[in-house]
């Protein structure tokens, strides 16, 4: 084994340190993305007035009877009005200008995640579920989070296929090994130069990254040590079985 070649084991291992790092941390963020779209997401059903109190438990019960329903509570005007003047003083004054509440009793509905994934079925079956006079929720929250939720699926899906190259890449690296009475020591520095370049690209990413985490507070943790884990023997294997076999 030439030395040169020994040396591109640790270029391999700081792309992968690099790339694989980058689309682990994006991951995270993106099922970040989701937790915090899911708890924040409500649908507001407004029934006819004068609902009688007896009704009002009929519905609740068929809407607890909508499959993925995670929680359902009933908010009366009183507290709809105390919430708005909580989170908007300003716009509290421009509805209450006649001094009179405006605002409706109605019912908060939480979805699960499972849900939100199938939104357009599931808010259907929301409002098959009664006779309502109006049904509110924030149509772009959905758009963002089945965006997220598409995204993290293709970056898993791109891990994937990377973490099955590094083994076949080992695998082959093995197979060609095999009857070498110098292949295990020879491996020794490839997989050692890999494993730098591993935790340099790991790293700059970290480097690179940590201003964005530092100034939005929202920004979800790094990776698990599963993940850094399998990246590392990723790039040695394949570090080893390109740059590592016997001449």
């Amino acid at each position: 084994m030439r030395p040169r070649r020994a040396h591109w084991a640790f270029v391999i291992g700081l792309a992968a340190g690099l790339s694989v790092e980058t689309l682990l941390f994006l991951k995270e963020q993106c099922r970040s993305l989701e937790e915090a779209l899911q708890q924040d997401f409500r649908v507001l059903l407004f029934p006819q007035p004068d609902l009688p109190e007896e009704k009002a438990k009929v519905l609740e019960e068929r809407l607890w009877a909508v499959p993925d329903v995670q929680e359902v509570r009933w908010v009366s005007r009183h507290e709809a009005l105390e919430r708005l003047r909580g989170e908007n003083p300003e716009l509290l004054e421009a509805v209450t200008v006649l001094g009179e509440n405006p605002l409706s009793s109605g019912f908060e509905v939480q979805p699960s995640p499972r849900a939100l994934a199938r939104a357009g079925d599931w808010l259907a079956q929301i409002e098959e579920s009664g006779d309502w006079a109006d049904i509110r929720y924030k149509p772009a929250q959905v758009r963002v989070f089945l965006q997220a939720q598409f995204y993290r699926h293709f970056i898993t899906l791109s891990l994937s296929g990377l973490l099955c190259l590094g083994a076949l890449a080992g695998a082959w690296g093995l197979w060609l090994a095999v009857g070498a009475s110098k292949a295990w020591r020879a491996a020794l520095l490839p997989i050692g130069l890999a494993a730098g370049g591993v935790l340099l690209g790991v790293g700059l990413t970290v480097a690179l990254a940590l201003p964005m985490r530092l100034l939005t507070p929202w920004a979800a943790a790094w990776p698990g040590w599963l993940s850094q884990l399998g990246l590392l023997i990723g790039a040695c294997a394949a570090g080893w079985a390109i740059c590592g076999t016997v001449d």
